[in-house]
């Protein structure tokens, strides 16, 4: 049973998720340490947007941090820091939360491993088709050259 089967438009904003962290990532726990990097610079220190000092939700964020996970808010602000404008970070969230536990670590990437393969395949695909391609292009040249001086020969 694929996701796309059950819900065909969170199927498809999955794939394309998978596709983008594929091409960003090198694997779980980069993407988990870009994730928490970038929640970490997208969110202010200290006190709340308001201007308020909430010390709750500040022990809560320690608390967070010292587990290694992410909160959906802490994903939803890293996923718009690092570009992804695709689809809605909170649906994306929930899918990634396996546990259900309201938050995401490394363990909720293990996916990760082969979107990121896959990625690096693709590339390594691209790479040798653009060298293939050249290689061609330079032999029809070589060849275009040579027929040429043949030609030039044949007159002398």
């Amino acid at each position: 049973l694929f996701f796309a089967e059950v819900d065909q438009e969170q199927g498809q904003l999955w794939s394309n998720f998978r596709r983008w962290c594929g091409s960003k990532f090198e694997g779980p726990k980069d993407m988990f340490r870009e994730l928490k990097r970038a929640a970490a610079t997208a969110s202010p220190s200290g006190p709340n947007r308001d201007g308020g000092n909430n010390f709750a939700m500040t022990l809560l964020t320690q608390q967070r941090a010292s587990r290694d996970v992410l909160s959906e808010q802490e994903t939803a602000s890293a996923l718009d820091s690092l570009g992804w404008e695709h689809g809605d970070p909170a649906t994306i969230f929930a899918i990634m939360d396996l546990s259900g536990e309201g938050a995401v670590s490394v363990r909720d990437m293990k996916w990760m491993e082969l979107e990121a393969r896959r990625s690096q395949m693709k590339m390594n695909a691209m790479k040798h088709a653009q060298r293939m391609s050249e290689k061609k292009a330079r032999t029809k040249r070589m060849c275009a050259v040579a027929l040429h001086d043949f030609k030039l020969m044949l007159q002398r």
